[in-house]
C-alpha cells in the first residue's frame, strides 16, 4: 500500500512537472498592433488587388486595422475572404454610407473583443462632395479597451476649412464621448488625415492640427515622431506624411513609446514603390504597438 502511494504521488509531481513545463514553452503576447492603411480607391479595387491588400495585411499581422478609401464597399468581404486563405480570421465594420464612394472599414481579429457597435461621427459630414464620414467604434484587446477613430479628412491644400470643421466636429464628439461617466477615455484617431504635420512651400495645415486638438486631448505622434518622412507614394517616391496617429494625451500610457513607424510594406511584399502603388496601394500603412497585459487605467 505505501509502495502505490509513493508510485502514485512520484507520477503527479512528474505530470505536474510536465505541465509546467508545456505552459512555459507557450508563448504569451504581452503587446498588440493598431494599424491604418489607405488602400487607393480610385479606380476601383479589383479582386485581383483585394487579394494583394489581403496579403499586405496578412503581413502587417495587425489586432486592428483601420482601412480607409475602400471602393467599391461590397469588396472589404472580398479582403476578409482572402485573408482566411492566408489563415488570418478577422471580422470587420463598415457602417452604410451611400452618399460616399470611398468606404472607411475597422478590420479586427476574431480573438478581439467588440465593446460597442460602429457608427458614423455624423458632425464630422461637411462640405461639397464625397462626405467621407468617421467611423468609430470601441474595442478590446486583453487588458486594453479603447475607442478607435478611423478617419479619411478631405484633401488637398484647397479643402483647409473643410478639413478644419471635420477636425473640429471629431475633437467635440471625442470630448463629449469622454466626459460621460464610466466613459472609455483612450481614443486613437487613425488613418489619412490629408495633412502634413509642419508648414511645407505653400501648404500650410497647422490650423487643421490646432482644430482637431481644440480640447488638448491628443498627442499626434505621427506629427512629433514622422514628420520628415513620408507615408503616400507620389511619382515612384516617397511623398507627404499624409497619414496619422494620435492618442489621448496623459491617458493612453498603454502606447509603446517608439513603436509608432512607417511599415516598409513595399518591401516585404518585395515590390518597388511604383509597382507597389499600382498593384497594391498608394499609401504605406503606419502601425503601432499598444500594452495589452498592464492593468487598464480607466
Amino acid at each position: 500500500m505505501k509502495r502505490r502511494t509513493t508510485a502514485l504521488l512520484l507520477a503527479l509531481c512528474i505530470l505536474a512537472l510536465l505541465s509546467l513545463e508545456s505552459n512555459a514553452q507557450q508563448p504569451k503576447d504581452a503587446t498588440m498592433t493598431v494599424a491604418a492603411w489607405n488602400v487607393k480607391g480610385r479606380p476601383e479595387i479589383d479582386d485581383t488587388r483585394a487579394k494583394q491588400i489581403a496579403l499586405g495585411i496578412a503581413y502587417l499581422d495587425a489586432e486592428v486595422i483601420a482601412l480607409t478609401e475602400v471602393n467599391p464597399h461590397s469588396m472589404v468581404t472580398n479582403i476578409v475572404a482572402h485573408l482566411k486563405d492566408f489563415g488570418c480570421v478577422y471580422e470587420y465594420a463598415m457602417p452604410t454610407q451611400e452618399q460616399s464612394e470611398l468606404g472607411i472599414a475597422i478590420l479586427y481579429k476574431e480573438h478581439v473583443q467588440k465593446v460597442s457597435d460602429a457608427e458614423f461621427i455624423e458632425a464630422a459630414k461637411v462640405g461639397p462632395g464625397d462626405p467621407r464620414i468617421p467611423v468609430t467604434m470601441e474595442l478590446k484587446v486583453g487588458e486594453f479597451d479603447f475607442r478607435i477613430v478611423a478617419v479619411h479628412l478631405k484633401s488637398s491644400k484647397s479643402h483647409v476649412a473643410t478639413r478644419s470643421l471635420q477636425c473640429e466636429a471629431i475633437a467635440d464628439f471625442v470630448a463629449e464621448k469622454v466626459s460621460q461617466a464610466d466613459s472609455e477615455k483612450d481614443v486613437l484617431v487613425v488613418g489619412d488625415y490629408n495633412m502634413i504635420p509642419r508648414p511645407r512651400g505653400d501648404r500650410d495645415d497647422s490650423d487643421n492640427f490646432r482644430k482637431l486638438n481644440k480640447h488638448g486631448q491628443f498627442n499626434f505622434i505621427s506629427k512629433e515622431y514622422m514628420y520628415l518622412r513620408g507615408s503616400h507614394i507620389q511619382s515612384g517616391g516617397y511623398g507627404n506624411i499624409l497619414d496619422g496617429f494620435a492618442i489621448s494625451a496623459g491617458r493612453t500610457e498603454e502606447y509603446l513609446d517608439g513603436s509608432l513607424r512607417i511599415f516598409p510594406l513595399q518591401k516585404t511584399m518585395r515590390l518597388n514603390l511604383r509597382d507597389f502603388s499600382e498593384d497594391v496601394a498608394d499609401h504605406l500603412p503606419l502601425v503601432a504597438r499598444f500594452d495589452i497585459i498592464a492593468e487598464d487605467d480607466d
